[in-house]
């Protein structure tokens, strides 16, 4: 999308308090793969054992959330 379609999004009543606060809400989701690589790399030293950890912190999440958004429903 052009920034101008954007602009023109953002105008309609309501939608800049929704698009702040949903990514103020995903900043968090999305920096929680990265501060897993970044703690597990300082504390290892190896990005392999990273990799390894947040995939498997990935994998748990995509089991668990489903039943997680069954239960906060």
């Amino acid at each position: 999308m052009l920034p101008a379609t954007y602009r023109a999004l953002l105008r309609t009543p309501g939608a800049t308090a929704f698009f702040s606060t949903a990514t103020a809400g995903r900043v968090g989701i999305a920096m929680t793969s990265l501060g897993l690589v970044w703690l597990v790399h300082g504390r290892t030293g190896s990005y392999a054992v990273a990799g390894l950890v947040t995939g498997a912190f990935a994998v748990a999440e995509a089991l668990a959330g489903p039943q997680l958004g069954r239960l906060l429903d």
